[in-house]
């Protein structure tokens, strides 16, 4: 009876790390104007020497989503004509962020 309960005490915590270790990051692109940014490049970035872990595009609604498996990452955000924008990634849902344009 007690292997069981240390067996099934295993079983808890390792399902809760896998639970806590894999998150998808996500939010929406607007400009100035609040209107949907698509194509912006969306990347993944380990810390604290700034790796490339992954990236992605913004689909024409201005929506992303990506895969991160530590919480010890950052989200950089760029387009052309707007000014870059990075972000941690806790929350995992990053709501709607809006780029500014780049005056320059």
């Amino acid at each position: 009876m007690h292997t069981i309960g240390k067996a099934l005490l295993l079983l808890c915590s390792l399902t809760s790390a896998g639970e806590i270790a894999a998150q998808t990051v996500s939010g929406k692109l607007i400009d100035d104007n609040k209107q949907p940014l698509p194509y912006a490049n969306v990347v993944l970035l380990a810390l604290p020497d700034s790796t490339f872990v992954t990236g992605t595009v913004t689909a024409e609604d201005g929506t992303f989503s990506l895969n991160t498996t530590t919480p010890n990452q950052l989200v950089r955000i760029s387009s052309i004509g707007y000014n870059t924008v990075y972000k941690p990634v806790q929350p995992a849902n990053l709501g709607v962020i809006q780029l500014t344009s780049d005056t320059q």
